[in-house]
């Protein structure tokens, strides 16, 4: 990127920066939630993952995300680091939390259609819960495909990662020689343009609560496709929250 690229892309960064931060009331609460920035994450419980209301964005702030969403991702300052892989603060940018598609986010009930005698129409009751498995696919890179095996398998307390908690998990299911390990599934949207603390501004968190993977599977593999490799996990899960940030 040229010099004259850079200070343009700053001009632009901040304008739009301080737009945001004058329009952010309105932007958090009254516009539609974009389905294309989220991250994924999994926690022991939901006391691990605190998710605040973030403060009201300030036109100081809004610069400051300005100058520095401007410069390229090898940052000027050699600030940063390209192998951020863990998941304990939400918003935070992290390999193991980037997903490029989740599919499934269905939950209702099950009900029994009954006839009844003298009625020409049925009656519908309702019965139990039934959520539909959630999809989770991302790209394949090697930093996030790292995971114990055998014997730390057997011995571990809590996965820390999303590679170890499948292994985990079909591990299990295979031997019986130890227990699956059920997990809070976190999905975070964000804005793609309000920040905060220099850290997206998650609008709505959706937590599955005793979730656990149950399969993994890998895209096709092509000597004549330019396709980039693939993993999807499909997650099991009891229960759904919503909670809105605004």
């Amino acid at each position: 990127m040229g010099f004259g690229g850079l200070m343009s892309g700053m001009a632009g960064s901040v304008l739009t920066g301080m737009l945001d931060a004058a329009l952010a009331d309105d932007n958090v609460k009254t516009s539609p939630i974009p389905s294309f920035i989220f991250e994924v994450a999994f926690y022991k419980s939901l006391k691990e993952a605190p998710i605040k209301i973030p403060e009201k964005a300030n036109p100081g702030q809004a610069l400051l995300n300005g100058l520095t969403g401007a410069l390229p991702s090898s940052s000027l300052f050699g600030g940063g680091s390209s192998e951020v892989t863990d998941m304990n603060d939400p918003g935070k940018f992290s390999w193991e939390k980037s997903f490029i598609e989740i599919s499934g986010l269905e939950f209702g009930f099950e009900t029994d259609p009954k006839s009844e005698g003298g009625n020409n129409y049925q009656i519908t009751l309702p019965k139990q819960m039934k959520n539909q498995n959630l999809t989770l696919k991302r790209l394949v890179r090697p930093i996030v495909m790292k995971s114990k095996k055998g014997e730390a398998l057997k011995s571990m307390k809590e996965p820390t990662t999303w590679n170890e908690w499948i292994d985990h998990s079909l591990g299990a299911a295979s031997l019986w020689n130890y227990k699956i390990i059920p997990m809070v599934v976190q999905i975070n949207l964000m804005h793609p343009n309000l920040q905060d603390r220099g850290k997206p501004y998650i609008l709505l968190s959706i937590n599955l609560e005793e979730a656990y993977p149950i399969k993994v599977s890998y895209g096709t593999l092509s000597s004549s496709s330019e396709d980039l490799l693939t993993q999807e996990i499909e997650i099991a899960y009891r229960s759904i929250q919503y909670f809105s940030m605004t």
